[in-house]
């Protein structure tokens, strides 16, 4: 009897372990380094650490560069892993409850771009993804598809940053043509194109917000 008692309160524990784990920062620390290159698994605990005690201290990546956490919570962790690269893990419940992860890569060039990669919690790549960024048209208001070529010549490729609220459950797009145009330039598309999208996500969908 006491045995069968061990067992189940040793099954709880360990029940009770794999839940506490699934939270933004164990999966930051437990990702494959080729996922995320520069930064090896002991630089992120460095990282962490600093972080946890209030330090602006950076870490050193693996090419000798700066890298700083700068957000963390149990659904997002964000962190630098370079001067011009901004990276974020973020938590995406999904309708089985099950868990995805997505990690935002934003380049500054100087405007920020951002690109959605989603895993399993294996750290696998999922399949089919559950969310594209949207294309070059989608980011046109009715007035910019009339005058595309206009807004083309103006903006060859439209640059946009992205990011996860720190539940995880909304997901922000910024259209960051001002930033990669003079003012005058943006100026002349400004009611062509469209400042931002918002997306809600439920039951591991991305509903756009009207």
């Amino acid at each position: 009897m006491m045995k069968k008692a061990l067992v189940i309160l040793f099954a709880a524990m360990l029940a009770g372990i794999g839940v506490a784990a699934r939270t933004a920062r164990d999966f930051f620390v437990s990702a494959p380094d080729d996922v995320l290159r520069l930064l090896p698994q002991a630089t992120r605990l460095d990282m962490l650490d600093y972080f946890e005690f209030g330090s602006t201290h950076p870490s050193i990546n693996a090419f000798g560069g700066e890298a700083h956490m700068t957000a963390l919570s149990d659904a997002t962790v964000a962190f630098d892993t370079d001067k011009d690269v901004h990276m974020q893990l973020a938590i995406v419940p999904t309708a089985k409850n099950d868990t995805l992860l997505a990690l935002v890569t934003t380049l500054h060039m100087p405007a920020a771009d951002s690109h959605i990669s989603f895993f399993d919690t294996a750290w696998r790549p999922v399949a089919k993804a559950p969310f594209a960024m949207p294309g070059y048209d989608e980011w046109l208001s009715p007035e910019g598809l009339t005058g595309r070529d206009d807004v083309l010549t103006e903006l060859p490729f439209m640059p946009v940053s992205a990011a996860f609220d720190a539940e995880g459950l909304v997901l922000m797009l910024t259209n960051e043509a001002p930033a990669y145009l003079d003012k005058s330039r943006t100026d002349s598309i400004a009611a062509k194109i469209i400042p931002s999208k918002v997306y809600d996500i439920k039951d591991g969908k991305f509903l756009p917000r009207q």
